[in-house]
């Protein structure tokens, strides 16, 4: 049964040479998956019409970083920077974590990630098959992997055959970072993931005193540890990497890895240093962002994106960061970083989209030389529908498919959530 998009006001997508197509007042029809045709006229007959004439569609977002489960701790030390976020969050985690409660927090983030035209994240948290349980009905893309150990190693093979009757599921191997974790594991990890060809995501060059700390641990920055120990490649993904020197940054660029930016949490838990996004994308580099977890505060890529130009600008005191020019180039490399076909809207592609409704006192006006601008600066688009594989998974006016799983989680977390001190960041 096919979809009929019917008289969208205006359709933004990425080209494949990250230009920006505009279209105005055109049908999109959806068969099998894909995208049938974009036109005037184009649609066979189906019973499912959505009238887009007060819509923008654009192509559904990856999400490139996240640690899904983590929103039962959103608002714990708002005022904290990272070294001191970080310590608290870890222990109300040792002493809260279960299955029960990754599974009821990671339903809530997937439904919040639907919600804001999210098609697919890439995770790093703690039992990740609960996470991909409870995830499985709302038809989101999950990379996922356990955080990878020696001792370990057959739960983890475990991990990989059982997730693997998950059709929407990409494994992918974990190293939390190169502080928290042996040099055993880290080459181990990076050989398994070689070897089976998974992408191997880890946090990197986060904080200053991160970068300090390796350098006086081993005589190298960490990007140029890991240049040095063979660890970066094209399965490579460098998280957050807000301490680059120009040297680092030349051998990401070398070996092809990749970085995905939190803009978001780079400012709440005061990094102050800042991943040199220009830079890198001028170098040839595949530059993603994403959400992060707790301290990323919500699950909203358009939001982000915002957020990083805004950033950007004002630690560069300069705007070569055009939004045109960054706004392709991250929602297509999220999808080149996640392995997944997308981020296109052209006949013969998936149809991985997300439709944003149009509000008349808080967007006008609203014309093509505009748009962009709007989409990006004004954060206030609400998503409509968010369609995956030609499926619609989230519709503003049908949510009565997802109210027991809704109820049944918010419960959980709310009496999960009276053990802690959001305040003082501890279990009471």
């Amino acid at each position: 049964m096919g979809i009929l998009i019917r008289n969208a006001r205006f359709i933004v997508s990425p080209l494949e040479n990250y230009e920006l197509s505009i279209l105005e007042n055109k049908n999109i029809f959806i068969e099998n998956n894909k995208i049938e045709c974009i036109d005037d006229n184009c649609g066979n007959k189906t019973d499912i019409v959505i009238d887009a004439s007060n819509h923008i569609v654009i192509p559904g977002f990856i999400n490139a970083h996240t640690h899904a489960a983590m929103v039962f701790l959103r608002g714990a030390l708002p005022d904290a920077e990272f070294w001191e976020w970080m310590p608290r969050i870890t222990d109300i985690e040792k002493k809260l974590i279960t299955k029960e409660l990754v599974f009821h927090a990671s339903r809530l983030a997937c439904l919040e990630m639907l919600v804001n035209g999210i098609v697919g994240f890439i995770d790093m948290y703690y039992h990740p098959f609960e996470t991909l349980e409870a995830c499985q009905k709302y038809g989101l893309y999950i990379a996922s992997g356990p955080i990878y150990s020696h001792e370990k190693r057959k739960q983890i093979e475990e991990f990989y055959r059982e997730a693997g009757r998950y059709q929407n599921h990409i494994p992918l191997v974990n190293i939390h970072s190169l502080y928290s974790q042996t040099e055993e594991d880290i080459l181990e990890a990076h050989y398994y993931s070689l070897e089976n060809n998974m992408r191997l995501q880890i946090h990197v060059s986060e904080t200053r005193r991160e970068v300090f700390l390796l350098k006086k641990k081993t005589g190298h920055w960490p990007v140029e540890y890991m240049y040095r120990k063979k660890l970066l490649d094209k399965n490579t993904i460098l998280a957050h990497a807000n301490w680059l020197t120009s040297t680092e940054l030349e051998y990401v660029a070398e070996k092809g890895s990749y970085i995905v930016t939190c803009p978001h949490t780079t400012m709440r838990l005061a990094e102050a240093g800042f991943t040199p996004i220009y830079e890198a994308l001028e170098k040839g580099v595949v530059v993603g962002i994403g959400t992060d977890g707790s301290s990323g505060d919500r699950y909203n890529v358009l939001d982000e994106i915002k957020e990083l130009v805004l950033l950007y600008r004002h630690n560069y005191w300069d705007t070569r960061l055009k939004i045109k020019y960054v706004y392709p180039r991250l929602i297509l490399n999220n999808y080149k970083i996640f392995r997944i076909k997308g981020g296109i809207i052209k006949p013969k592609y998936p149809a991985h989209l997300a439709l944003l409704r149009i509000n008349p006192i808080k967007h006008t006006p609203l014309k093509r030389d505009n748009l962009l601008a709007r989409l990006v600066l004004s954060g206030e688009f609400r998503v409509d529908y968010t369609i995956i594989n030609g499926i619609i998974k989230y519709d503003i006016n049908n949510l009565e498919q997802y109210l027991d799983d809704i109820k049944t989680s918010l419960v959980y977390i709310e009496k999960i959530s009276e053990s802690i001190d959001y305040e003082k960041g501890a279990v009471k």
